[in-house]
């Protein structure tokens, strides 16, 4: 027979034997043969042993929680709780002054579970949200024995949730040059706003960038600079992954970590989507040195460029667009070497979806239109040399960078 004094702060919802310390005796006897205590090891009694207890906080997202975003906390205790509000309701008070209340309908009380439920407010900025307050607000909350139930453990849980984080993705840039064709491996530098820590000890996987085309980007941890706020994915692109401009549309975590040295976690709803800069598998090109009128369909890769291909002219191609063709392309692009000679109507590449690039040379005259939207990178040269008027250049917010722009004869510039 053993004797036990209940201590303060020792609780437990089903007393459990752990060991058993003979103290000074070295067997216990009987009849002549030793006693065998082991199988009273890990025997459970059914004892309660002081008031229910809080087990776990779960919240109903991890990571970080914006303006107006609405998070639950689920309180769980170490046995069916009951829930008395005919005084008041109970509340969360949140570290960063935030409040959550009581939800009745969520919460399964009989199953230990209270549900609270808090809408983040502008300016409430935490890295890391705990519970530093429990407000019964004139609510009693006992356990199966009609004991006032024990919150403490609540108020030092680590919840993995921040609420207005300032940790967040500046930018998403790329080497690879304007174009990436189907096996081509283009790796993704996702840029932070300072220095970050990864943690994938208890993840599900790493962290993944969600791109527009469908593609898939892998995290590339020996490429990465944690301590310059620097993640490396590598995407090989694939034969059904498309676009004329790709943009990774978020930043999925999969149950990791990322967060700066102060504890605040990535806010993943900030800045998206991120234009990356290159077209993938979008492209259709002008064979290289075939020289022709736009319309040859059989000078073209993939037959006519329409308004969601990039158009490209390969080295020593030369293109003319008439009055009769005035195609319209998503982007246009000349080789080093190409020329793109828009003699007649309307060429327009004021899609806006994908990059133009000039490397060789553009020629507007006889009262034709070039219109340029999206983004537009001159290396190379763009002449407007016509002698009847309008000979127009339009550009639908857009800049030309770099390169030559020579406007001569009856001509005009008009920037939209």
């Amino acid at each position: 027979m053993f004797d036990y004094v209940v201590s303060g702060g020792e609780q437990t919802p089903n007393l459990t034997v752990f060991a058993v310390d003979l103290g000074s005796a070295t067997t216990i006897e009987w009849s002549g043969f030793n006693a065998n205590v082991s199988a009273a090891i890990g025997a459970a009694t059914g004892v309660q042993v002081g008031a229910a207890f809080v087990t776990d906080v779960v919240p109903s997202q991890f990571g970080n929680a914006g303006p107006g975003t609405s998070v639950t906390l689920e309180v769980d205790f170490s046995q069916p709780v009951s829930v008395n509000t005919s005084g008041g309701s109970p509340t969360l008070i949140l570290n960063n002054g935030g409040t959550a209340f009581y939800d009745a309908a969520r919460s399964s009380a009989g199953s230990g579970a209270l549900v609270f439920d808090y809408t983040v407010s502008s300016g409430q900025q935490t890295p890391n949200l705990e519970i530093t307050t429990v407000s019964s607000g004139g609510a009693v909350i006992t356990d199966s024995h009609g004991t006032a139930v024990d919150f403490s453990a609540a108020l030092s849980a680590r919840l993995g949730l921040g609420s207005d984080s300032p940790l967040k993705v500046s930018a998403v840039t790329t080497s690879q040059a304007v174009f990436a064709n189907t096996g081509q491996t283009v790796q993704l530098a996702v840029s932070m706003s300072e220095a970050v820590l990864l943690n994938t000890i208890e993840a599900f996987g790493l962290p993944t960038p969600a791109l527009n085309d469908g593609g898939t980007a892998f995290y590339d941890n020996s490429a990465s600079n944690l301590s310059a706020g620097l993640l490396v994915f590598d995407y090989t692109v694939s034969a059904h992954d498309s676009t004329t401009d790709l943009k990774v549309s978020a930043l999925n975590q999969n149950g990791a970590a990322i967060f700066d040295s102060a504890g605040n976690v990535l806010d993943v709803s900030a800045g998206f989507p991120f234009d990356v800069g290159i077209g993938i598998n979008s492209f259709n090109s002008w064979k290289a040195d075939k020289i022709g009128d736009w319309s040859t369909t059989s000078n073209w890769t993939s037959g006519l460029p329409t308004s969601t291909t990039q158009a490209t002219i390969l080295s020593g191609g030369v293109v003319s667009s008439t009055a009769s063709d005035e195609p319209t392309v998503g982007s246009i692009a000349t080789a080093k070497g190409a020329t793109l000679k828009v003699t007649g109507g309307t060429f327009a590449a004021t899609v806006g979806i994908g990059i133009g690039v000039n490397a060789g040379a553009i020629v507007v005259g006889n009262g034709a239109t070039l219109t340029l939207g999206g983004r537009f990178v001159n290396s190379g040269s763009v002449a407007l040399s016509g002698t009847s008027s309008p000979t127009r250049l339009e550009l639908d917010g857009v800049s030309i960078s770099g390169g030559k722009l020579q406007i001569s004869g009856a001509c005009s510039n008009r920037r939209a």
